[in-house]
Formats: structure tokens, C-alpha cells, sequence
């Protein structure tokens, strides 16, 4: 839409009105001196909001899924009161709290989730790996490099496929070390399958040498019930840009088939991805005898 210059309301006075407006909508607590009535509204809305956290702590899995969407359906306003809650909760009241933030992808919370990231090695610091990864946030790679060292199986599997999702080229090489990994979480995710994923997200080349061997992996990632192989299949597609056809609804033989092409496909292009071909053995010359 265009103003012309000669209209009631200029294109600079109309912007200003807007922004007043969709700032008076969205922050209902600003000058709360001059607007009692704005200053209850904020006044209730961070009761409830205490009072939803508090059902986030319960033993009742109903109420507490209910308190959870709640709490999202309100959004950002949830946002500092999280934040409190999170330096003092309980274990399983500050890992819905790592889980919420994460969906609610608000900036405010990565120093906090960073905090326990680096200073936990319960499900809690798995959680905020996993709401690291959502919220995007740059900073939070170098402490989600350093959790692929924990001994703790959850948070390496959360730091990892965060990484993938960050698209931090600087831990391809210690998210290829992972694909050794035999790490098996509390709810049967493999680490070894998210190292996978996560090498798709970054282009890997150089794992593609590691992933061929991983196409005879039929062991099943309990997650979506997809065997490794399959994940491994995924990743080089989107690495190579070739595909020899999925074998999710295969049979045995056409499994078979489809991983023979990928083998035979492997030969003529792994010079492209930096597997140097053995030098050629030059027949050793027998010398010459004395006398002749």
C-alpha cells in the first residue's frame, strides 16, 4: 500500500501508530504507572503462569501435559518466570523446563541452558542440549562440543544432533568419531544413528568412507523402528546427491541388491571424497647373475 504526500496521515506518522499499537498488544506491562489496568492484567497473568509451573511438578502426567500446553499456548511471557524456576526446581521439574524453553525458542534462556549444560551430567543437561539445538544460538556450540566427552550416554546423543542442527562444521570430526559410538540412551536412541543424521546435516564428505561399511548395519533404531542402514542410506543421498532407491519396503533381495550398487558405486568415486588408492607395487628386479 502507498501514501502520497498530500494524504491525512503520512507514511512516517502511519508507521509510528502501528508500532505504537502492536507494542501496547504485545507488552501489556508497559507503563504500568499511567495504566492500572495493564498493571493487573500482567499482575494475574504471572500468577497463573506461577501456578502452571507448579502443576508442572506433579505426579499426575495428565496435569502436567496440560500445565505444559498452557504454558506454551502463553508464550514469551513465560519466559523469565521459567528462567527462576529452572536454578531451583527439581530434577524432573527443570527438565520440562529445558524442554519448554526449547519450544518457546526464545534467545533469553541460552545462557541459563548453557549453564547446566556445562555443569550437569543428569537427564536435566541432555534436555538443555537438546533446547540448545532449537534455539540456534551460535555460542552454545563450543559447550555442546565438550558434552560429546561426558560419560553420560543422554547427553551425548542430545549434543550431537543439536551440533547437526547448528550446522557446526567445526565438530565434524568429533561427531564422525561417534559413529563408533555403541551408545544406547534410556529410551533406546542409538548414538551412533544421530552422528549420522547429524553428518548428513553438515555435508560430510569426509565421513561418506566410514558410512559405506555402516549399509550391512541392520541393527534397529527403536526411536522410528528404522534400522541403521537406513539412516546411513538418507545421509549419503543427501552428501552425494546419488541415489540407488530406498530399501525401507525392500525384500531381502532387493536390499542386497540396492547395497551392491552403492558398493560398486563406492569403487569408481572414492578418490572424489579422499581415499587415496595404495601405490602400485613395482615387481623387484632379480639381479643378474655373475658371469653371464
Amino acid at each position: 500500500m502507498h501514501f502520497k504526500s498530500n494524504t491525512l496521515i503520512s507514511r512516517g506518522t502511519f508507521s509510528l501508530l502501528i508500532v505504537l499499537l502492536l507494542s501496547s498488544w504485545l507488552i501489556p506491562n508497559v507503563w504500568t504507572d499511567d495504566n492500572p489496568a495493564a498493571a493487573k492484567r500482567a499482575k494475574a497473568l504471572k500468577k497463573e503462569i506461577s501456578v502452571l509451573i507448579g502443576e508442572l511438578g506433579n505426579d499426575k502426567p495428565a496435569l502436567t501435559e496440560e500445565a505444559r500446553e498452557e504454558i506454551l499456548k502463553i508464550g514469551l511471557p513465560t519466559v523469565p518466570l521459567l528462567l527462576k524456576h529452572l536454578k531451583k526446581g527439581d530434577t524432573e521439574l527443570r527438565y520440562l523446563i529445558c524442554e519448554i524453553l526449547g519450544e518457546l525458542r526464545d534467545q533469553r534462556a541460552v545462557k541459563s541452558l548453557i549453564k547446566i549444560l556445562k555443569n550437569e551430567t543428569d537427564e536435566v543437561a541432555a534436555a538443555a542440549a537438546r533446547a540448545l539445538g532449537y534455539l540456534a544460538d551460535y555460542s552454545a556450540v563450543p559447550p555442546l562440543m565438550e558434552a560429546l566427552d561426558s560419560p553420560d550416554v543422554e547427553l551425548r546423543y542430545e549434543s550431537i544432533r543439536a551440533l547437526g542442527i547448528l550446522r557446526a562444521k567445526e565438530a565434524e570430526t568429533k561427531i564422525q568419531s561417534a559413529l563408533k559410538d555403541t551408545g544406547i540412551t534410556n529410551f533406546d536412541y542409538l548414538i551412533k544413528c544421530a552422528a549420522i543424521e547429524a553428518l548428513g546435516r553438515l555435508q560430510s564428505k569426509d565421513a561418506v568412507q566410514e558410512l559405506i561399511p555402516l549399509l550391512n548395519d541392520q541393527t534397529i533404531e527403536k526411536r522410528t523402528d528404522k534400522p541403521v542402514n537406513e539412516y546411513v542410506l538418507k545421509t549419503l543421498e543427501k552428501i552425494t546427491g546419488h541415489n540407488e532407491g530406498s530399501i525401507y519396503s525392500a525384500n531381502e533381495k532387493e536390499k542386497e541388491a540396492i547395497i551392491k550398487k552403492w558398493a560398486a558405486w563406492w569403487e569408481k568415486h572414492k578418490t572424489e571424497y579422499g581415499v587415496v588408492p595404495p601405490p602400485e607395487e613395482k615387481p623387484v628386479e632379480k639381479p643378474a647373475e655373475k658371469g653371464k
